[in-house]
């Protein structure tokens, strides 16, 4: 089992069997999952298949319905969804809940994570792709939070403010993958059942790249493997324990098992939240095409977005010199990787 993280160093399959190849051609299985999500587990130059993807984990809002419906706002899961996706409304309810001490962002630049979620810096030709107006949209957003105070400005559950926030309905919505689960019933026992999840705000559909299930190149039982691999992922018994551990299976097929179904969690009462999360994962579109240069880039936009909330420059100048000064750190490496993999 290996981790989106792994892949980013190296993009590439030293260690592990290439699943397209015989006897595995799993090329015939790409179908079964998500676009986005077999793209990512692709090596660079996509002839290699590292793993069959296990788990999705799509970015979700969880939001305390109690707490929303007290002030007028929807709580129905769909209802909100549809409330939110509309970023004048979210920005009115943000505010009208800020004037009586609840928050809906944890940070200035959450909301421009709802935008760079499940995509990556590079395509497969080595191009940087978040230099579009859609990110100068989200960057326009985070300065507007700013502006407005609309962010606790503290991590929900890494840090002590944070927790008793979410304990105190202080920050009344969190944007993670299903695997948070555990720590929201840490922070706010009392609040298990009050609890609902949705699609993100804004209309934005976040995928995760999860993980995989590999094969390792020195096995001496590959067949085997390959036949624990599938059962792990196609049936429900291989999935039940998974699914109850918080995680969200990328295989089409198993949302419709019962394991994944019907699964329902105390912490938002009866809601089956696994039939939002497949809405989510099917509407996503991104894919995150890791590369060797991606550690590198992440530190110099990072750096880059917070100066720009910080010094409210204007958005689209912003995002081109991040570009730029991206383009300029990378350079070396990009050419040397062109090379090796004949990208021109």
């Amino acid at each position: 089992m290996i981790t989106g993280d792994w892949l980013a160093p190296h993009n590439m399959s030293a260690g592990v069997e290439n699943l397209l190849n015989p006897p595995y051609d799993a090329g015939k299985l790409k179908d079964l999952w998500p676009q986005p999500l077999w793209e990512h587990w692709l090596s660079l130059d996509g002839k290699q298949l590292v793993g069959l993807p296990w788990d999705m984990g799509p970015t979700m809002t969880f939001y305390r319905a109690d707490i929303l419906e007290e002030n007028g706002f929807p709580s129905d899961p769909k209802e909100l969804a549809t409330f939110m996706s509309n970023p004048e409304q979210f920005f009115d309810m943000a505010q009208a809940l800020k004037a009586k001490g609840v928050y809906l962002l944890e940070f200035n630049k959450t909301i421009m994570d709802f935008y760079t979620g499940g995509e990556g810096f590079f395509d497969r030709n080595l191009n940087f792709i978040r230099n579009t107006d859609k990110y100068v949209e989200g960057l326009k957003l985070a300065q507007k939070v700013k502006q407005l105070g609309l962010a606790l400005n503290n991590s929900a559950f890494w840090s002590d403010p944070g927790k008793q926030a979410v304990a105190s309905g202080k920050l009344a919505m969190v944007y993670y993958a299903n695997w948070i689960r555990d720590a929201i019933k840490d922070a706010a026992p009392d609040a298990v059942g009050k609890w609902r999840m949705t699609h993100l705000p804004l209309g934005q559909m976040v995928s995760g790249s999860g993980s995989t299930l590999s094969i390792l190149s020195q096995s001496k039982n590959k067949e085997l493997a390959w036949e624990f691999v599938k059962f792990l992922l196609a049936t429900d018994e291989g999935q039940k324990a998974w699914v109850e551990g918080g995680n969200t299976p990328g295989y089409k097929k198993a949302w419709s098992f019962p394991a994944y179904k019907n699964f329902t969690t105390p912490l938002t009462g009866d809601q089956k939240i696994n039939e939002i999360q497949s809405e989510a994962m099917e509407k996503s579109k991104a894919t995150y095409i890791t590369t060797p240069l991606d550690a590198k880039a992440n530190e110099i936009w990072n750096k880059g977005i917070d100066e720009a909330i910080e010094k409210n420059k204007d958005p689209k100048a912003a995002i081109q010199q991040i570009a730029d000064d991206i383009e300029r750190a990378v350079k070396a490496d990009k050419d040397n990787l062109k090379a090796d993999y004949g990208i021109k």
